[in-house]
């Protein structure tokens, strides 16, 4: 599967790689990993991003720029509160679980197991099941 080239993405991956991530890496070896610490000026020894490195400047770069501040009027989305990469991943079983309701395209989706799907992703209010089951039901009636 790929990802749809939406807004130049293909382009803007590219021009990371040729030109951005060279001057990231300072001249130190590359750790053949998308992400890459910067290497200016740090006391580093290695430029690839461990579990919690990720996770930190994943929060940082939400909250410098994802974070809409009506005061300096930057940033992308109005409400967004700070979170990690994890938050993603809820939102899209638990997207994916109400539109299609399907456990399995959940679990496949957040590459993980049919049981952890059913134990943390399914929590639908009741008049959710309602509304859902409902909506299928018309389906099957206008056939």
């Amino acid at each position: 599967m790929t990802l749809p080239d939406k807004e130049g993405l293909y382009g803007w991956i590219g021009e990371y790689l040729r030109k951005h991530r060279a001057v990231l890496l300072n001249g130190r070896k590359d750790p053949s990993t998308f992400f890459v610490r910067t290497m200016l000026g740090t006391c580093w020894e290695n430029a690839e991003i461990d579990i919690h490195a990720f996770y930190f400047q994943w929060k940082d770069m939400i909250q410098r720029y994802g974070i809409y501040n009506p005061y300096t009027t930057r940033g992308a989305v109005e409400g967004l509160l700070p979170h990690g990469p994890h938050c993603v991943r809820d939102v899209l079983a638990i997207h994916l679980l109400k539109t299609t309701g399907s456990y399995e395209l959940a679990s496949f989706a957040i590459q993980d197991s049919l049981e952890s799907v059913r134990q943390h992703y399914a929590r639908f209010l009741p008049h959710e099941k309602v509304a859902r089951a409902a909506e299928e039901l018309n389906k099957v009636w206008k056939k």
